[in-house]
């Protein structure tokens, strides 16, 4: 009797385990979803933006800041741009005495942005520079990549890191060297193919040169 309870008592109880395990995983796979999703917005929010550094912080009001950051689309980078062009701008980070914050800057279309960051190249005389504004989740993935990216760059080479990847650039050279490789397996694979006439076909013109010459002595004879 003692025995027979013990064994309920022990069945409740892995049967409640097993329920318990259940909903965990449960609420880990919604936990997970919601993490999905709220990455999802975060970069919708954030693909649209810039961060500029090395603007001095002189300018105390947002329409001073604003209209800076036009000046430096026009003038310096060569990109035609308005207020209107510009959706929002804001200094970053915690203000901190001889520390320079970066700019956000947000601009209204993603093609604009876009421009923003080709023409970033024109802003290297000026000692400022431009990044893009990753969530959480794609910087640190960037930091994991750092070192790889590096030792690869030292070794010469033609890579760039793009989000949370490194691409390797197509150059002339890696581009011949990929139509040769290319060429060389062509040819392999045409060496393995079959001939197109088996010897069974190739004695079948032979075959039908006899039959005609036959049907023709019949036709002589007749």
């Amino acid at each position: 009797m003692k025995e027979t309870i013990v064994n309920e008592i022990n069945a409740n109880v892995n049967k409640k385990f097993e329920n318990l395990g259940r909903k965990t995983q449960s609420l880990e796979k919604v936990i997970e979803e919601q993490k999905t999703l709220t990455d999802k917005m975060e970069n919708q929010l954030k693909q649209r933006n810039v961060k500029f550094f090395g603007l001095e912080e002189n300018k105390k009001h947002y329409k001073e800041l604003e209209e800076k950051i036009v000046s430096i689309i026009n003038d310096c980078m060569k990109i035609p741009c308005e207020k209107r062009d510009i959706e929002y701008v804001k200094r970053i980070g915690i203000n901190q005495d001889g520390k320079i914050r970066p700019v956000l800057v947000t601009a209204n279309t993603m093609g604009h942005k876009i421009n923003i960051l080709k023409n970033s190249k024109y802003l290297k005389e000026t000692g400022l520079y431009i990044k893009e504004h990753y969530i959480h989740k794609i910087l640190q993935r960037r930091k994991e990549l750092h070192e790889e990216y590096k030792s690869r760059k030292q070794k010469g080479e033609k890579i760039v890191m793009r989000r949370d990847k490194i691409i390797t650039l197509y150059t002339k050279q890696s581009k011949e060297n990929n139509l040769f490789t290319k060429e060389c397996n062509y040819q392999k694979n045409t060496n393995k193919r079959k001939p197109i006439f088996s010897p069974e076909t190739e004695k079948t013109p032979y075959r039908n040169i006899l039959n005609t010459a036959k049907k023709n002595k019949t036709i002589e004879s007749a």
